[in-house]
């Protein structure tokens, strides 16, 4: 009869906390980016900090004409897009009232007929990975036109775009109909550039493949921090969650500098170096930071007992691993070469 008490108790708790998570998600409003307030944006899960970063990017005369403008905002990525995208509308009459076109602006779309694809019209001044990739560059290459960017760039014509390497002339007139350099948004960014960095990089930096001149553009993160940066993450393999950072020389105790890196960064997990349990040896196993040599030579005599591993979770059956260990160093292995 306890136990029938005790199942029902749990049952009962479990209503009640999915009653309450509905609840939650139902008090939510719908809300117009375009004139929403600060505590609309924080009934949608946004601390204040993050909402006063969205409003004073809607205050220099940003308009949102669909949602995907919201991932211009480093606060919003698309995860939280797709979160919150059932909660945002944009009505065709706020995008009016928030901003009209500038005359120029209508000129240089009327030189332009619509594009016959779905290529969408970007700003090169404020375009994200994603907005380059849809002109047909692939990650690598749209990472590098942010990475010169990031360093203080600013596109005043199309022809500027050919300082890049990735962007040639005949590349050029490909996309040239897609381009759209904004007048406005050129005394916008040149302002910026002069008050804070951050505001330059409308997306993260790939943490995992990043070099030192795209990490030393993050403000508070100078050369010898981005050295840091670089050799830690080569000792790893590569960071598998952003509070892999506090371990990294000389950033424990900066805390801006750590909340700096944390929020323009991403992590490619994919780019990890994983390394192959079943065919390392103790002393290539030791090599890596997380795996004293007690431990890789325990590893590899357990394999040699047993047999080959068939999980990386087997791992934790030898003694010296840890729960605490096996959290840290199973990202960084695998069962096969392919």
């Amino acid at each position: 009869i306890e136990n029938e008490l005790a199942l029902l108790n749990l049952k009962q708790d479990s209503v009640l906390s999915t009653d309450k998570r509905a609840s939650k998600k139902a008090n939510k409003k719908v809300i117009d980016p375009n004139n929403a307030t600060l505590e609309d944006w924080k009934q949608l899960g946004f601390s204040q900090k993050q909402a006063k970063v969205i409003l004073k990017y809607k205050n220099k005369g940003a308009v949102f004409k669909e949602k995907n403008d919201l991932l211009k905002l480093f606060v919003i990525d698309e995860k939280k897009l797709i979160e919150i995208s059932a909660y945002i509308h944009i009505d065709s009459t706020s995008k009016e009232q928030s901003g009209k076109e500038s005359i120029a602006e209508v000129k240089s779309k009327s030189k332009h007929h619509a594009p016959s694809d779905n290529k969408k019209t970007i700003d090169p001044n404020t375009a994200s990975v994603s907005d380059w990739m849809q002109l047909g560059f692939t990650q690598k290459q749209a990472e590098v036109i942010l990475k010169y960017k990031y360093k203080g760039a600013i596109f005043k014509k199309k022809e500027d775009l050919l300082k890049l390497f990735v962007i040639d002339k005949k590349k050029l007139k490909e996309i040239s109909p897609h381009l759209l350099i904004k007048p406005k948004q050129i005394e916008e960014t040149e302002r910026a550039a002069k008050i804070d960095s951050f505001e330059l990089a409308p997306e993260s930096i790939n943490i995992n493949t990043a070099d030192t001149t795209a990490l030393i553009a993050i403000k508070f993160i100078g050369s010898y921090y981005a050295m840091s940066i670089v050799k830690y993450r080569n000792m790893l393999g590569g960071f598998y969650n952003k509070e892999q950072f506090s371990e990294i020389y000389g950033l424990q105790d900066n805390q801006k500098s750590l909340e700096a890196l944390s929020r323009y960064v991403w992590i490619d997990k994919h780019s990890i170096k994983k390394i192959n349990i079943n065919t390392v040896n103790s002393k290539q196993l030791a090599k890596h930071h997380y795996i004293k040599w007690s431990i890789a030579n325990a590893l590899v005599r357990y394999r040699k007992m047993h047999g080959k591993f068939q999980t990386i979770e087997e791992i934790t059956k030898c003694d010296l691993v840890t729960d605490e260990l096996y959290s840290k160093i199973a990202p960084y292995l695998k069962l096969h070469d392919n």
